[in-house]
């Protein structure tokens, strides 16, 4: 916590709102408000308009489909370039690099487990169709009240008894020197028994936050680039009750919770006011305050360095919930929030919206031309009737269908209107809104996953998808480096994490099997935090090429058909593959582009060295082995028996001298 009195207390918060409401006020004119991004969206869920908004009953009401289109496939790609295994690769430096394959299989392992690519799906989906995304990681923290019933050693006197404290009129209990806390009684020592409640916060890892930009904003809001920003903010919303606990567990200050009274900050009825309730009533479990968490860098104690400070502020009440130096920033050198800004701006820390800055003129045209289509062929196809005035004809008693009698004294009374089908411009302009939704948006037919109408032949249509990868690559770039970033927050979480944690976490077999088949043993089965400590570089694996995994088998057979003909024409090629390592990287590579699920058998079977053959009993070689050299000693299994041996020679009719030939065996006596 960060020592100020009140007045300073009150000047931060102050100074705070005011930052935070201009820097928001000076955003309006960068990027989209709400409102044109609650547009973008509707545009993507394929709205629809109120039926008194429509030019003439039963119009069309139909939305244009880019939108959904190109925001879907383009999220597909760039999900799909980094939903690999592994996830990130890893490079340490200096004596580090030994510790890299227990880094990579540790993240590997738990990005699963926190979800992070559901929530790395909404900020790639958010920074498609806003100017960009915020993914903060932060620490998942779980905070238990605990009730304990204690023995406690007493303090006694020269005769044996307690010693009373005047103060309190109560036994003084003694307290251990070491840890400070009370010292607990053996068998047969005068105690007493002690209920004690506390708190115990235990850390689980990181968690992540998708912040949208209509509740965030950087400090200041001009910045150019991300060495011009001191600070950012965004809004959330909080409960009365949750508030009250983070009051008793001393993150908030009491006195500026109260001070935002008991009404709910969003303006609903079902909220009503409620004057000194208890924290327990059910009324202010549902009242809910909207607040900001600022990320700043101040020099608050005066010391002429700026540090990181987080802190919690009420825009409406003007009040400051917390201060404290945020330690986590400072240390690992990178804020908790990460932009994902995958199109960039050059005059601002903000970035495009792909879908509002690009292609919202493209949607509201192919809208107002679907409509104009739509309504047209529907009046072609069923025109209305002109009625002479003062017909007989009653549409109400004799409606108008297949089958259908009409009453009329004249031919000329009851006519059908005739209506133009839809002009061929029409078509045409449809057909060039399309063509520039590619142009614009950088995804071609193919790339959407959608069969081209122009006859192209299959030399065209991969230029034109290479062509569309390239356009590709640049928001990919970008997604990678934000990455990379939350990389490095998530290791750093982690390393706090198993600091308090002096057994370690334990690792499923399947993470400890597959780093033995490396030849990396994992001591205990457990992941301790020195494994994790060191200089590390995430580099997210994979690109665009992983979204056709059958090009990839493709360039995978090629490749080992080049090397091996390689081999062939230059020795020092054939020795090059003779090396373990190298069979290592190109079995986890097959592996990786087949989809093999249990690498871990081929990569132990690698890893073992081969056995060298028994030989067989009585100094006899397997079928087709070579004996040895003429004038050779006898082999290691001693002569041949007696009985094998007197055998032999009656077959024969030989003496002492073998002449046996066989493909069999050899003679262990004189070993031909």
């Amino acid at each position: 916590d960060v020592n100020l009195d009140e007045g300073q207390r009150s000047d931060l918060a102050h100074d705070l709102c005011r930052e935070i409401e201009d820097a928001f006020n000076a955003r309006s004119a960068v990027i989209a408000d709400g409102g044109l991004i609650d547009l973008y969206d509707w545009f993507y869920e394929q709205g629809r308009s109120a039926p008194e908004d429509r030019p003439f009953p039963g119009a069309a009401d139909l939305t244009s489909y880019i939108f959904t289109e190109n925001i879907d496939a383009l999220r597909a790609r760039l999900m799909k370039s980094v939903q690999v295994e592994p996830f990130c690769i890893v490079d340490g430096w200096g004596q580090d690099a030994q510790k890299a394959p227990f880094v990579e299989a540790f993240h590997d392992w738990q990005i699963e487990e926190e979800g992070l690519f559901e929530e790395l799906a909404k900020v790639v989906h958010g920074a498609l169709i806003e100017d960009g995304y915020i993914l903060e990681v932060r620490e998942r923290v779980e905070t238990r009240r605990l009730t304990e019933q204690l023995d406690v050693a007493l303090e006694l006197n020269e005769d044996g008894g307690p010693i009373i404290d005047v103060a309190t009129n109560r036994p003084r209990m003694q307290i251990d020197p070491e840890t400070g806390d009370f010292r607990a009684a053996q068998a047969g020592e005068p105690a007493v028994k002690v209920e004690r409640v506390s708190t115990k916060t235990k850390r689980l890892g990181p968690e992540y936050d998708a912040i949208s930009m209509k509740e965030f904003v950087y400090l200041p809001s001009h910045a150019k680039n991300m060495r011009q920003v001191y600070g950012y903010a965004y809004r959330f919303w909080a409960r009365m009750a949750e508030l009250d606990e983070q009051v008793k567990d001393g993150v908030y200050d009491e006195d500026a919770v109260e001070q935002l009274g008991r009404q709910s900050d969003r303006g609903e009825s079902g909220a009503p006011p409620v004057v000194d309730a208890p924290t327990s009533s059910t009324v202010d479990a549902a009242v809910e305050k909207e607040l900001f968490q600022v990320s700043l860098k101040r020099d608050l104690d005066g010391d002429g360095r700026e540090e990181w400070y987080v802190a919690t502020v009420s825009l409406k009440a003007r009040q400051l919930l917390r201060l404290k130096l945020d330690t986590f920033t400072m240390k690992v050198g990178r804020p908790r929030c990460v932009p994902f800004m995958l199109f960039p701006r050059r005059n601002s820390v903000y970035g495009y919206a792909y879908a509002g800055d690009k292609l919202l003129t493209l949607a509201e045209e192919h809208t107002a031309l679907r409509n104009a289509i739509a309504d047209r062929s529907a009046l072609a196809t069923n025109a209305p009737m002109t009625v002479l005035q003062g017909s007989a004809w009653d549409p109400n008693e004799q409606p108008f269908g297949v089958g259908r009698t009409i009453t009329v004294r004249s031919h000329d009374e009851v006519k059908q209107l005739q209506v133009n089908d839809v002009p061929q411009s029409v078509i045409y302009l449809m057909r060039d809104v399309m063509q520039a939704k590619e142009r614009v948006g950088g995804l071609a037919d193919t790339a959407v996953g959608v069969q081209a109408n122009e006859n192209r032949t299959l030399g065209e249509n991969n230029m034109v998808a290479a062509a569309s990868a390239v356009r590709v690559d640049e928001p990919l770039g970008h997604f990678r480096r934000a990455i990379a970033h939350v990389m490095q927050l998530r290791h750093a979480i982690w390393i706090e994490t198993l600091e308090a944690e002096q057994r370690g976490l334990e690792a499923p077999s399947e993470v400890v099997g597959r780093l033995a088949a490396s030849g990396a043993e994992l001591n205990n089965g457990r992941f301790t935090a020195d494994q994790l400590k060191g200089r590390f570089r995430f580099k997210p694996y994979g690109s665009v090429d992983t979204a056709d995994n059958g090009q990839r088998m493709q360039y995978f057979n090629q490749g080992l058909i080049a090397l091996g003909n390689l081999s062939k024409l230059f020795q020092g090629f054939a020795a090059v593959f003779q090396n373990p390592d190298v069979a290592k990287r190109i079995l986890q590579e097959w592996a990786r582009v087949y989809k093999v699920r249990d690498v871990d058998v081929f990569m132990k079977a690698l890893m073992t060295p081969p056995q060298q053959a028994l030989p067989a009993p009585g100094g006899m070689q397997p079928q087709g082995a070579m004996g040895p050299a003429p004038g050779a000693p006898p082999p290691a299994g001693g002569p041949m028996p007696p009985d094998l041996m007197a055998i032999l020679s009656s077959l024969q009719g030989g003496g002492s001298g073998c002449q046996l030939r066989t493909r069999a065996m050899n003679c262990g006596n004189c070993g031909n």
